[in-house]
C-alpha cells in the first residue's frame, strides 16, 4: 500500500481493469510518500499523503484496502485453465486471513538495515520512525543542552538528515565506512564532489573510513577505539527488499537472490529458482 502499490492500482483502473482489486499494506496509515520523511523531518510532521500529493485515492480505486495487515506467504493453486494464488495474511491483532487472486503484484518495498547489536540506533523509513526520531530530539532539547546526533552512513538519508538537522541548529556527526560519501551509489569520484558541502556546513562533521563497532544509548564506538557521544544515533546504512515473507512460499519457485530481491524477467514476472 505504498507508492508502487498505489500507482499499480491507479494504472490498472486507467487501463480499464474492472475486476476485483484488493490492496494490502502492513502499516495502519494510508499511502504516503517516503522522501519527505527525511527532507521535511522537522517542518512537516504529518506524512505527505498520496491522495493529496498525486491524487491517488485507494478508497476510490480498490474494492478493498486492508491496512495494518501483513502478507505472510503465497501459494499457487493449480487449475485446468490457469493458476490462481492464495495469499496468507496476518492482521495486527494476529488474526489470520486468506485471499485468492488470479494475479498478485508484490510491491512491498524495503526494510532499513539495522545490524545486530544496534538496538539503540533509530532508523528512518516509515512515518512511525520519523515520529520516534522527532520525539527523541524533543527529549534532548528539553534537557536544555545543544543536541548532537550521530548518523551512521553518508548516503542519501544521511546527507538529507544532516542538512535538515544542522539547519535547525542541531550538531551532527556523520560516520561513513567508505572513503567518501555516496561511494556505493555514485562511485568515489562523484562522492568526493560532495565533501565541500560537509566541510562548509556549520555544526556538521564528517568522519570517513570509520567502522562502527558498537552503538550505545549515549553514542557509538568506532573500530579505532574512538567514542563519539550523542543524544540520538541514526542508522542509515541502507535497505534490503522486504521479501522475507516470500521465503519458502510458492513451493520454492520464487528466487529471492542473494540480497533478497525477487529475480524477474523483462515483464516483471518472477523467474523460477
Amino acid at each position: 500500500a505504498g507508492l508502487a502499490g498505489a500507482r499499480t492500482a491507479s494504472r490498472l483502473r486507467g487501463l480499464g481493469f474492472a475486476g476485483r482489486l484488493t490492496v494490502v499494506g502492513d502499516e495502519l496509515l494510508a499511502p504516503y510518500d517516503r522522501p519527505p520523511l527525511s527532507k521535511h523531518l522537522l517542518d512537516r510532521p504529518q506524512p505527505t499523503w498520496l491522495a493529496d500529493d498525486l491524487d491517488i485515492r485507494l478508497s476510490e480505486l480498490a474494492d478493498e484496502v486492508l491496512l495494518g495487515v501483513a502478507a505472510v506467504g503465497i501459494d499457487a493453486v493449480a487449475h485446468a485453465e490457469h493458476p490462481t494464488y492464495r495469499v496468507a495474511l496476518r492482521a495486527a491483532d494476529g488474526a489470520p486471513r486468506t485471499l485468492e487472486a488470479d494475479a498478485v503484484v508484490v510491491a512491498c518495498g524495503s526494510r532499513p538495515v539495522r545490524p545486530a547489536g544496534w538496538e539503540h540506533a533509530l532508523v528512518l523509513h516509515t512515518a512511525d520512525d520519523a515520529d520516534r526520531l522527532r520525539a527523541r530530539l524533543a527529549e534532548a532539547s528539553a534537557a536544555g543542552r545543544r543536541r548532537h546526533v550521530v548518523c551512521v552512513g553518508a548516503g542519501w538519508i544521511g546527507a538529507e538528515l544532516a542538512g535538515v538537522l544542522t539547519d535547525a541548529g542541531i550538531d551532527v556527526t556523520v560516520v561513513e565506512a567508505a572513503p567518501v560519501p555516496l561511494a556505493a551509489a555514485l562511485g568515489e569520484h562523484a562522492g568526493r564532489l560532495t565533501l565541500p558541502w560537509y566541510d562548509e556546513r556549520p555544526g556538521l562533521r564528517l568522519v570517513t573510513g570509520a567502522s562502527v563497532v558498537a552503538v550505545r544509548p549515549g553514542g557509538v564506538d568506532l573500530g579505532d577505539g574512538t567514542t563519539i557521544s550523542a543524544d540520538v544515533v541514526v542508522a542509515a546504512v541502507g535497505a534490503r527488499p522486504a521479501t522475507a515473507w516470500l521465503d519458502g512460499t510458492l513451493a520454492g519457485l520464487v528466487d529471492l537472490g542473494p540480497r533478497g530481491a525477487v529475480v524477474v524477467d523483462e515483464q516483471h514476472r518472477p523467474i523460477d529458482a
